[in-house]
C-alpha cells in the first residue's frame, strides 16, 4: 500500500504544481479553480438551465397531435428508424418523415416564442 500512496502523493503534488499550466487530468475546470473561481456553482447553473429547457420540450411534445407526438417518441425516445416506424404503423417512409418534420418545426416555433436559442 505504501508504494500506491506514495504514487498518490506524487501524482497530487504535480497536479498542484502544473495546475495553473495545463491540465493533467484533462478536465477543462482545473486552471478554473486554480484562480479560486468556483465551478460547482458555474456547473450547477448550467444543469438546471438544460433541465428546465428539457422539461418545457417535454410539455410542447405533449401538446403535439397524437401521431406526430407517437411518432417523435419512437424516433428519438426508442431510437427507431424511419423505415421501422413506417413499417409499425403500416405507411410510407415519406409520411413518417414529414410528420417528424411538421413536429419538430412546431417544437422549434414554441422555444423561439419562449426566447429559447435553439442554436444551443
Amino acid at each position: 500500500m505504501n508504494k500506491y500512496d506514495h504514487i498518490d502523493a506524487v501524482y497530487k503534488r504535480k497536479v498542484d504544481y502544473h495546475k495553473g499550466y495545463f491540465s493533467l487530468d484533462r478536465s477543462p475546470f482545473l486552471e478554473l479553480e486554480k484562480e479560486g473561481f468556483d465551478v460547482n456553482e458555474n456547473i450547477l447553473l448550467k444543469e438546471l438551465i438544460h433541465q428546465e429547457l428539457i422539461s418545457f420540450i417535454e410539455l410542447t411534445i405533449k401538446d403535439l397531435p397524437v401521431k406526430e407526438k407517437e411518432r417523435i417518441l419512437k424516433k428519438y425516445v426508442q431510437c427507431k428508424t424511419l423505415e421501422s416506424i413506417a413499417i409499425e404503423e403500416n405507411c410510407s417512409i415519406l409520411a413518417v418523415y414529414y410528420s417528424i418534420k411538421i413536429a419538430l418545426e412546431k417544437i422549434k416555433e414554441v422555444l423561439i416564442k419562449n426566447g429559447y436559442d435553439i442554436n444551443d
